[in-house]
């Protein structure tokens, strides 16, 4: 067998080394000696366990541990003449205690499968964590889950490694930081099953992973998370029938260092559930328990879930070698009973690692949409320093008068309706290109039968839910609001920060302006420093792949393109599309404007292929958002077409040709002239091939 890498902890410092042979003599020399310049030059060693406290003292546990892919060991050393159970239990009293207050959490999960059940009880699952670990104790998720984009209810293999190694990088890349996490939380729930000990998750493309692997990828390949707390908690929807000894145990844990996985095996009845019992108690416990270690918690919760499954159910397995791990909330006041509101005063943010939710440009994105919410965001500030309550809105002009015609008889009964209220004199109106921004001051607000597409921002008031309420995009908050609790399951709020919702966007929009100014007056020098600002400030408050980076990169592609430097402007262009794939896919609006631009900006370098490749992708986007014929299309048909003609490729040519002959017919009529112009360029460059 090839040579393995091997992970060794030491009281005092971990070790890697390769193992050229598979025997416990050859696996102690090679401590002996990695450890020889250290603490341990003095102690003898006496002891070789896994990271699950199971002892490595045979050739055939060392091999067992290898095909588990247990690769991360911890050795333990001492005076010859002291024994083994005195050092243990010194090291027992000695117990290392961690304090986390900026873990990072990430939870993942998936819904919909291709070819099994509907699980409605994770989206639940992962509310519950959500708002657990963000509302009420104010740290940094991260969720594959959107209750607001129907699309995140699956999540394939592809999808899960690409967010688990886009947060492993972010992490390797963080390191240098001045304020880094202390700890970790993951989590996963959906189906799997267990083979052995270990877990194995099923994503919705029916692929696996076995969760050991996810552990390896924050354990090993994430120095800045080294001898700082990792809790996994795996949570798993099982379909088969119990057939074996472990698939027969509903909850079990080991921890081990500073590693800490819990198992939660929830069988066929708990599929049709709106949540896990598991998930419920776990919340419970853990919001009104925060003076309490996290074994304490998981050992309460066991308790609980005895009263509901058998006693050998209940399985855990810790080394002599762990840590206490105690989670301290971020909030300057905890509400346990009658949260009905935001109600939160968090920690100053340190923005290199913990930004909290910014303004959403996954449906909405163009310059009106930025625009409109950062004047709300302005009006936020005054209404907070004025001591004002109510609502500031953003919202498309359509589907907001909709709402003010529906059901006028129940809205004039209720003067704190937000129709009513948004019908009166008294509230600020104001038009960006298709949005509207609406300021209504009110102590109370009533939410009834009204559809907002874009944003709330709510500023002190009360908000009550009544019914067939739909906001598409954000509900932001600031901490004194109280929010009905029907809103929050519909909608996670999210806490008001005044640095990244308002000082920075202002400043950014400031910078925007001001390029504006220099690119009218042919001022380049100048334009681009104040570009390079905004990039600037783009990248040290949202990191380097946020959306905001990518307008950053988009704005300086403009202003090298108009310069005519065309070679810096395929780079920056070229940034921003990568950011924006990665972040939103193919089907974003931004994607076109990109794409565009990339495709202009190839012809004028004389790049035709690269421009070809562009028309073709936004020829595509276009089809499949549309679905039908539509005036996009045939242009870029049409585009393609001129394209090809310039490189005197005339087959090609002619087919883009046609392609845009018939669209053109379908809309504009077989005698336009566009139609005319189209049939003629087919048929001649037909001819010339």
């Amino acid at each position: 067998m090839s040579s393995v890498n091997v992970f060794v902890t030491t009281d005092s410092k971990k070790y890697n080394f390769r193992l050229t042979l598979l025997t416990t003599a050859h696996l102690e020399q090679q401590i002996v000696e990695y450890s020889r310049s250290g603490q341990q030059e003095k102690n003898v060693l006496v002891k070789i366990t896994d990271r699950n406290g199971h002892t490595i003292s045979t050739d055939q546990h060392l091999q067992n541990a290898v095909e588990d892919e247990q690769l991360h060991l911890v050795a333990y050393f001492h005076p010859e003449n002291v024994s083994e159970e005195h050092v243990m239990a010194e090291k027992t009293e000695k117990r290392i205690s961690y304090k986390v207050k900026y873990p990072l959490v990430l939870l993942t999960g998936a819904v919909k499968y291709q070819t099994r059940s509907y699980l409605e009880s994770v989206k639940q699952d992962l509310y519950l964590l959500q708002t657990l670990f963000q509302s009420k104790f104010g740290y940094q998720v991260f969720n594959t889950y959107n209750p607001q984009k129907s699309n995140t209810e699956s999540l394939t293999l592809n999808g899960l490694n690409n967010f688990i190694s886009r947060h492993s990088l972010n992490l390797a890349n963080d390191m240098n930081d001045k304020i880094s996490y202390d700890g970790l939380i993951f989590v996963w729930c959906g189906y799997g099953c267990f083979e052995g000990s270990r877990g194995i998750l099923v994503t919705s493309d029916n692929k696996i992973k076995d969760f050991h692997d996810v552990q390896e990828e924050f354990v090993t390949k994430t120095m800045c998370l080294m001898e700082k707390p990792k809790v996994f908690i795996n949570i798993i929807y099982n379909e088969q029938e119990k057939s074996n000894q472990m698939t027969q145990k509903r909850l079990w844990y080991n921890y081990n260092e500073d590693i800490f996985t819990v198992f939660a095996n929830l069988g066929k009845a708990a599929i049709a559930k709106k949540a896990s019992s598991f998930t419920e108690i776990f919340c419970q416990i853990f919001e009104n328990k925060t003076n309490q270690s996290f074994e304490c918690i998981i050992k309460q919760v066991t308790k609980i879930i005895l009263d509901q499954v058998l006693e050998r159910e209940i399985v855990q397995s810790a080394s002599t070698n762990y840590s206490n791990i105690y989670f301290i909330s971020r909030m300057a006041h905890q509400q346990h009973h009658g949260y009905d509101g935001v109600n939160e005063t968090k920690d100053e943010i340190p923005l290199a690692n913990n930004i909290p939710e910014t303004l959403d440009l996954r449906e909405h994105w163009n310059y009106n949409w930025r625009r409109s919410n950062i004047e709300a965001a302005k009006k936020v500030e005054q209404m907070i320093n004025d001591k004002d309550q109510g609502l500031v809105i953003v919202n498309k002009v359509a589907q907001w008068q909709d709402i003010i015609k529906k059901k006028p008889t129940k809205i004039k009964a209720d003067p704190c309706s937000l129709v009513m209220l948004a019908k009166t004199n008294k509230i600020v109106k104001r038009q960006f290109g298709e949005y509207w921004l609406y300021v209504i001051k009110s102590k109370l607000i009533i939410l009834d039968g009204v559809h907002v597409d874009g944003n709330i921002y709510a500023i002190n008031c009360q908000i009550q839910y009544k019914e067939n309420v739909k906001i598409t995009t954000q509900l932001f908050a600031t901490k004194d609001t109280i929010i009905d609790r029907k809103l929050k399951q519909l909608i996670s709020p999210i806490l008001w920060n005044t640095n990244i919702h308002h000082n920075i966007p202002v400043k950014l929009q400031d910078l925007e302006e001001k390029e504006e100014q220099c690119s009218e007056t042919k001022l380049f020098d100048e334009r681009i420093l104040h570009l390079q600002k905004h990039l600037q400030i783009s990248t040290d408050t949202f990191g380097l792949e946020h959306p905001c980076v990518a307008i950053s990169y988009n704005l300086m592609g403009i202003a090298y393109e108009d310069a005519k430097q065309y070679g810096k402007a395929i780079e920056y262009y070229e940034k921003a599309l990568k950011i924006i794939l990665d972040t939103f896919g193919i089907n974003h609006s931004f994607i076109v404007q990109l794409c565009q631009n990339l495709e202009l900006v190839y012809s004028k370098n004389g790049q035709y292929e690269k421009s070809v490749e562009c028309c073709a992708m936004l020829l595509k986007i276009r089809q499949k958002v549309a679905g039908k014929p539509i005036k996009d299309v045939a242009d870029l048909y049409w585009n393609l077409g001129l394209t090809c003609e310039g490189r005197q490729e005339n087959k090609r040519a002619s087919t883009y040709f046609e392609e845009a002959w018939k669209a053109y017919t379908v809309l504009l009529g077989e005698w336009n002239k566009e139609t005319l112009n189209a049939r003629r360029l087919a048929r001649e460059s037909y001819g010339q091939d």
